[in-house]
């Protein structure tokens, strides 16, 4: 601290980060400096789009598994529908059933009434 008057300092090599110098006035960058700030925005650059490309990807696939759950749903809900009409034509056979016919032939059909 306390640096005063340092006007055009130029041609450094070589300069580690200086932090919380205060007062120093036209100092230029060395190509060194700025080739590391540059590098460290474009690394930053790029982590951002990683980070924005995963989120879409978590989105597309959280899209996806939304559809295939509504897809499920509405299959299992058709083959419950299904199995009721079965169960309900079933029923409806042996109660129509004439008087004189085997039980035997519908011992299946019970067990589905069960």
């Amino acid at each position: 601290t306390g640096v005063t008057g340092v006007t055009g300092v130029t041609g450094m090599t070589r300069a580690t980060r200086v932090t919380g110098v205060t007062g120093v006035t036209g100092v230029t960058q060395t190509a060194a400096c700025q080739q590391q700030q540059q590098q460290q925005q474009q690394q930053q650059q790029q982590q951002q789009q990683q980070q924005q490309q995963q989120q879409q990807q978590q989105q597309q696939q959280q899209q996806c598994r939304k559809k295939r759950g509504r897809e499920q749903e509405e299959e299992e809900g058709n083959e419950e529908e299904q199995q009721q009409q079965q169960r309900r034509s079933r029923r409806t056979r042996l109660a129509n059933a004439p008087c004189g016919t085997p039980r035997a032939a519908f011992v299946g059909d019970l067990k589905w009434m069960l």
